[in-house]
This record gives structure tokens, sequence and C-alpha cells, in this order.
């Protein structure tokens, strides 16, 4: 199964050992994480308490990146989920941030990383043993 991934800032950073064990577990349950090209930070750790059309700027930006993969969008951090949601919400009722080329067609998924393991592979498969 292939599905694009949002890792976010923090996973390359502080939260680098979460970023680790995601791309790890996934490859167990035979998802292939593609790494969106080119992401942003999606200004979940302060640009929506300072601007908040520079954040709905932001995170667009990834969601429209997302929207050309074809393939539905993973997020392991809560808060790069919340705010990339959020903006998907505005490009749907079809406001786009100025500066943002294209059409957002909206035909993939943003999932949390937690509800799209559960939905995807939940029960069904316990891959080398697992309980």
């Amino acid at each position: 199964m292939n599905v694009a991934y949002y890792p976010g800032c923090s996973l390359h950073g502080t939260a680098r050992e979460y970023g680790e064990s995601t791309e790890e577990m996934t490859k167990l349950f035979g998802i292939k994480l593609h790494e969106l090209k080119d992401w942003n930070c999606c200004g979940a750790s302060s640009a929506h308490m300072t601007n908040d059309e520079l954040a709905f700027s932001l995170a667009a930006r990834n969601v429209q990146i997302a929207d050309k993969t074809g393939l539905d969008l993973v997020v392991p951090c809560a808060a790069c989920f919340q705010r990339l949601k959020r903006a998907e919400k505005r490009l749907l009722a079809g406001d786009v941030p100025a500066g943002l080329p294209g059409k957002y067609s909206g035909d993939h998924r943003i999932k949390y990383l937690v509800d799209f393991m559960w939905d995807e592979i939940g029960e069904k498969e316990r891959p080398y043993g697992f309980l």
C-alpha cells in the first residue's frame, strides 16, 4: 500500500525517534510512505498564534502538494494533522491563499497515523508474530 507522508518538522528534529519508529512500523505492515516533496512547516508551533493567514498558507501549500500525489496523506503529528485538516476545510470551501497556484481537488484523504493504521490494518494483520 502506498501513501503520501507528511512528517512535519518535529519528526525530523526533536521527535526523530517517533519518525524512525513510524517508518519502521509501517514497513512491517507493507505500507510504503512517500514523503511529500518540498514540504514546509505547517505552522503548528507558532504561525497560528501570530498570523492566521500565514498559518493557513503554510498548511495549504502542503495539502496542495499532497493533492497532486493522488495518494492519501498520513500525518503522525497530532498538531500537524489539525493544521492540515483545517487548511483542507478552507480549501474545499474555495478559499485559496494568495500565491498558491492551482485548484484543490480534494481527491485524497488526510489521515492521522493512528486512525490510518486502525482503519487500514486494524486487527486484520499481525506481522512477525506480534500479539
